[in-house]
């Protein structure tokens, strides 16, 4: 396939054997990763498990250790959403590390990560992750430009007939999948019924890949872009939508 991003339901998809065609060679996003390996726990400031960002040469510890309890929290990135007094804040953990462990293919690292979870949950994690594997999937982490685009589709999305999920997490994520493809210039392709219709909307360039799958087109990043999130409107800008980045790799644990 060309280069495409796909989102979590187009992976579970392809994982059942249900879709046409192939998502060998595409991209996904660290928040669509998230979602399939299970890290999104109840909690906004909390994950379910971390994967360490840690360098290959400098994790002998983990390959070596049984645990019984999750890697803290300090031990991989982390980013945090402050979206002022419209939402309550939100912490994304291990973009960039759970990246790299797709991309450096370190199954090693995702069972020293999980071993403490119960086995049924560590068979999907594993499962989803060897999906990934196999069909040479790239992970892409979020950086400050999707973060930005993921802010103004937010304002987009607010301003639209969509209505934000009983969770807001579960609306962001959607949102950051899709800013995610944007950033890299890529076509995405989605299964999610609200993601869908509020693309379509706001940017009219869709096309039917499959059945319930649409391909969505984004404007170039360098040129006015579509209908509901043109311009620099100031009523965005004094949101006070920030995203703090915190990185740090750890040598030896």
């Amino acid at each position: 396939m060309g280069p495409l991003f796909v989102d979590t339901h187009v992976v579970s998809y392809a994982k059942r054997g249900l879709l046409a065609g192939s998502i060998r060679g595409a991209s996904i996003s660290s928040v669509s990763a998230s979602e399939l390996l299970l890290v999104y726990g109840e909690k906004r400031t909390a994950a379910n498990y971390y994967v360490p960002l840690v360098s290959k040469l400098h994790w002998g510890s983990i390959a070596a250790s049984r645990r019984d309890h999750p890697f803290s929290k300090l031990l991989t990135d982390q980013i945090v959403f402050d979206f002022g007094s419209d939402y309550e804040p939100l912490v994304e953990f291990g973009s960039l590390a759970i990246a790299e462990m797709i991309n450096e293919r370190r199954v090693e690292l995702l069972q020293r990560s999980i071993q403490f979870l119960s086995k049924g949950r560590q068979k999907i994690i594993r499962e989803d992750f060897r999906v990934l594997v196999e069909n040479e999937v790239r992970c892409v982490p979020l950086n400050t430009r999707a973060v930005d685009i993921g802010h103004r589709l937010l304002d987009a999305f607010r301003s639209s007939d969509q209505r934000i999920k009983t969770t807001f997490r579960n609306t962001w994520n959607d949102l950051l999948i899709l800013s995610a493809a944007w950033a890299n210039n890529e076509e995405l392709l989605s299964n999610d019924d609200q993601l869908n219709r509020f693309a379509a909307s706001s940017f009219g360039e869709f096309s039917q890949w499959g059945s319930g799958i649409l391909k969505i087109r984004f404007p170039a990043l360098q040129a006015p872009t579509a209908r509901r999130i043109s311009g620099e409107s100031k009523r965005y800008v004094n949101r006070g939508w920030q995203a703090s980045f915190r990185t740090r790799i750890k040598q030896a644990l």
